[in-house]
C-alpha cells in the first residue's frame, strides 16, 4: 500500500496517483490531504485511489481506513456528490491499461510519439495505437484535450502545490 500525501514537495495534485496507478496497478493507494473537498475526493476515487483520508480525521478513522485498504477494500468519507469533470475523466482513466497510463504520462510531459516509442521500446505505430485508444477512452478528440483533461483532474480546489 502507498500512503500518498497531496502536499508532499514535487507532488502536482493527483498526477502522482495517476503515475503510481500506471506503474503499479496492483498496489493500492490511500490518499491523505488537508483539502478534503468533494471534487478532490471524487477525482481521487475516480482515478483509482483506494482511500481518501482527510488529515482532520481521528486516529481511529485513519486506522479503520488503512485497515480496510490493507484488506483489499476501499474507504472514502461521505460526500454529497461528485463533480462532473472528475467523474468523466476518472471514470475513463481507470479503464486505461498500464502501458496506456505510461503513454498518457509522457503525453502530459509533452513527449513526442517517436520519443515515447524509444523510452518504452515499442514502435511509433504502437504509440499511435495507444494514443488513439487513450483518446477514445477519455472521450476527447486530440492529445491536447487529453492533456487538459488530465491536468484539470490534478488540480486541487484548495490550491495545493501553489506557492
Amino acid at each position: 500500500m502507498v500512503l500518498l500525501d497531496l502536499r508532499l514537495p514535487n507532488v502536482c495534485g493527483l498526477s502522482s496517483l495517476v503515475y503510481i496507478r500506471g506503474e503499479y496497478p496492483d498496489v493500492p493507494v490511500a490518499m491523505i490531504s488537508g483539502g478534503a473537498f468533494q471534487e478532490t475526493i471524487a477525482r481521487a476515487r475516480a482515478l483509482g485511489a483506494a482511500a481518501f483520508i482527510p488529515k482532520s480525521a481521528s486516529v481511529a478513522t485513519i486506522a479503520t481506513a488503512l485497515s480496510q485498504v490493507a484488506e483489499g477494500g476501499i474507504w472514502f468519507p461521505e460526500v454529497e456528490s461528485s463533480s462532473e469533470s472528475g467523474s468523466r475523466a476518472g471514470g475513463n482513466l481507470d479503464s486505461l491499461s498500464r502501458q496506456q497510463y505510461r503513454v498518457l504520462n509522457y503525453l502530459v510531459e509533452g513527449v513526442l510519439n517517436k520519443q515515447i516509442a524509444e523510452k518504452l521500446n515499442i514502435s511509433e505505430g504502437t504509440v499511435r495505437a495507444h494514443v488513439t485508444a487513450i483518446l477514445r477512452k477519455l472521450q476527447v478528440n486530440t492529445r491536447t484535450q487529453a492533456v487538459i483533461l488530465v491536468n484539470e483532474s490534478h488540480v486541487e480546489r484548495d490550491g495545493a502545490g501553489a506557492t
